[in-house]
């Protein structure tokens, strides 16, 4: 069967605080973290155990895109965190896509691999749901995003 772990919370967690361990491990802890192109590119459906992911629903998509945002802005550890930005374990973050559609030989536009992901089709330069809810989660937390670590 095809993967799931990649919106498992609890292994993406895990992943963030390897890498934070990784870093801190060869002396490079208060240096950013950047992590760039994640998100939901597939739009299959799982089995895990009794319940069905399907990747292919807005809103399995649009939570796990949700639940990140809050993730990096709130997850923090001094032990393995930059210090400078409150022991956050993330600094920049970059949801994948802004616009990923496969086009034809012409240009021409021929759908996306999971159009929940995009959060805007240049083809029709109208912003999709997942932009929306990007916008509304930027403007709901202005204050909180423009007061985390600046370089």
């Amino acid at each position: 069967g095809q993967d799931y772990t990649h919106t498992d919370h609890v292994v993406f967690d895990q992943q963030i605080r390897a890498m934070r361990q990784w870093m801190t491990d060869r002396g490079q802890q208060q240096k950013p973290l950047v992590v760039t192109e994640y998100g939901v590119v597939y739009s299959h459906r799982v089995v895990k155990g009794n319940e069905t992911i399907d990747f292919g629903n807005a809103d399995t998509v649009h939570n796990f895109m949700l639940w990140n945002f809050d993730y990096f802005l709130d997850t923090k550890d001094c032990t393995l965190g930059l210090q400078a930005d409150e022991c956050r374990l993330v600094q920049r973050w970059l949801w994948f896509s802004l616009d990923h559609a496969y086009t034809d030989s012409s240009g021409k536009v021929q759908g996306y691999f999971n159009v929940h992901t995009s959060l805007y089709d240049s083809a029709t330069r109208k912003i999709f749901p997942a932009g929306e809810k990007f916008r509304d989660y930027v403007l709901e937390k202005f204050e909180q995003l423009s007061n985390v670590w600046v370089d």
